[in-house]
C-alpha cells in the first residue's frame, strides 16, 4: 500500500533549541510510516538587545518565512498531500504566519495538524488582539497536538475535544540508551566518589540556571566536595547576565564545584554526558514551558530529576519517586533536593524509576504508535 504523503512545515536544528530538536525527532518517526516532504522554517536565534538589531532580526525572519510560504504553495499545487503538519504559535506575528499557512494549504489537503510546543496557546483566545485569528485557526485546523494531557485540557473551552490530542515529546535516536548501557551505568552508581549534577538547557534566566548557582552556595561544604555541577547550553540571555553568571561560577567558593561546558551540538556527546550524570537539574519557571525534552533525555539515561511544579513537568516527574519537585525560585528547597539525592541508595532507586518511566511513556515505539493514530 502506498504511503500517505505529509508536508512537514517546521523548524529543524540548527539552532539546537527544544522545539527544533523535538521537531527533528517527530520528523524521523513520521518518515518511518509516511512519505514526507520537508520545508524547514527555522531561523536563527540572535540577541536582540538594540532596536536596530530587533528590526533586522524580524525583517530577516519575515523574508525567510515568505520564501517558505512560496515554496509551500508550489509544492501543494504540484503534488497531492493528505496532511500538512506545522508547529503553532501564540504571538501576533506567529498567529498571522499560521493563518497565512492555512489560507495557502486548506483547499489542497485532507487534514491540517498543528503541533503546540509551548504552554501559552490560550493567548490566541484570551488576548483581544489575537481572538479573531484564534477562531480562524480552530475552524481550519483538523487536529491540535499538545505535549501533555493537562495542556490539552487547559484549552477545552476553546478547542473541541474531537480536535485535541496529546503526544509526549520523543527524543532522537542519537541520545537513546540501550538497556545494556543503562545497566552498566546503574551498576557504577554505588562506587561513585563524586556525583555529577547536570544543567542542560539554553541559558535563559527563567530556565533557572542562576537559581541553581545560588542553591550550590547554600550547600554544606561536605556536600560541595561530593558533587560536580555541569552547565551545558547555548547562551540566549544578554551579555550582562552572562558576565554575572561567570563572575559567580569563577569565584573562589564555586570554581572547584562548577564546570561550564557551554553549547554542544554533537548529540552523541550529549548522550555521553547524560550517562556520566547522576542528577539532572532544571529549576524552570520559563513562562511558555510545556514539556522540556532535556528532562526526558535525562530520564532515558537514568538520571534522578530535580525540577519545579511548573507547566506539565509534574505530570511525568513523579515527586519523591524518580525525582524531587521544588517550588519555583526556591533556592533553599533546591539545595535540600541536591543534598538529599547525594546518596547512592536513593540514586539507585530513583535511577531505575526514571528509566522505567521513560520506557513506559516516552520510548520511540510508544510515541510512534500514538503518532500513527493521530495521522490516521
Amino acid at each position: 500500500m502506498k504511503a500517505k504523503k505529509v508536508l512537514f512545515f517546521g523548524k529543524l536544528p540548527p539552532p539546537y533549541v527544544g522545539e527544533n530538536v523535538i521537531s527533528k525527532s517527530i520528523l524521523s518517526l513520521l518518515e518511518n510510516s509516511f512519505d514526507v516532504t520537508i520545508i524547514n522554517s527555522s531561523g536563527v536565534i540572535e540577541k536582540k538587545e538594540s532596536v536596530f538589531r530587533k528590526i533586522i532580526y524580524f525583517s530577516n525572519q519575515a523574508f525567510h518565512l515568505l520564501k517558505c510560504f512560496i515554496q509551500l504553495r508550489r509544492k501543494l499545487k504540484k503534488e497531492k498531500f493528505q496532511f500538512v503538519y506545522f508547529s503553532g504559535s501564540s504571538s501576533v506575528f506567529g498567529s498571522l504566519s499560521d493563518s497565512l499557512l492555512l489560507l495557502i494549504s486548506r483547499k489542497y489537503v485532507d487534514s491540517i495538524i498543528c503541533h503546540l510546543h509551548r504552554s501559552n496557546y490560550k493567548n490566541n483566545f484570551t488576548e483581544r488582539r489575537l481572538y479573531s485569528a484564534g477562531k480562524f485557526l480552530v475552524n481550519n485546523i483538523d487536529k491540535f497536538v499538545f505535549s501533555s494531557k493537562n495542556l490539552s485540557e487547559d484549552l477545552k473551552n476553546y478547542i473541541p475535544e474531537c480536535k485535541r490530542e496529546y503526544l509526549f515529546n520523543p527524543i532522537d535516536e542519537s541520545v537513546l540508551l540501550s538497556d545494556e548501557e543503562f545497566e552498566k551505568k546503574h551498576q557504577l552508581i554505588k562506587f561513585k566518589q563524586k556525583y555529577i549534577v547536570t544543567y542542560l538547557s539554553n541559558f535563559i534566566l527563567t530556565k533557572g540556571y542562576m537559581d541553581l548557582v545560588e542553591a550550590i552556595k547554600l550547600l554544606p561544604e561536605k556536600v560541595k566536595k561530593e558533587i560536580i555541577v555541569r552547565f551545558i547550553g547555548e547562551w540566549i540571555d544578554s551579555d550582562n547576565k552572562k558576565n554575572n553568571f561567570f563572575t559567580e561560577i569563577n569565584s573562589k567558593e564555586l570554581a572547584p564545584v562548577i564546570e561550564y561546558i557551554g553549547p554542544i551540538r554533537d548529540r552523541v556527546r550529549i548522550k555521553e554526558l547524560l550517562i556520566q550524570s547522576d542528577i539532572f537539574c532544571l529549576p524552570s519557571y520559563y513562562p511558555v514551558e510545556a514539556q522540556p525534552v532535556s528532562i526526558i533525555e535525562a530520564m532515558n539515561a537514568g538520571n534522578a530529576i530535580i525540577s519545579t511544579f511548573h507547566a506539565s513537568i509534574p505530570e511525568y516527574v513523579d515527586d519523591q519517586k524518580l525525582g524531587i519537585l521544588v517550588e519555583k525560585r526556591n533556592t533553599k528547597e533546591l539545595a535540600n533536593a541536591i543534598q538529599h539525592l547525594c546518596n547512592s541508595e536513593i540514586l539507585c532507586a530513583f535511577s531505575i524509576n526514571a528509566r522505567k518511566k521513560f520506557l513506559d511513556n516516552f520510548s520511540n515505539a510508544v510515541i510512534a504508535k500514538k503518532l500513527t493514530y493521530i495521522f490516521s
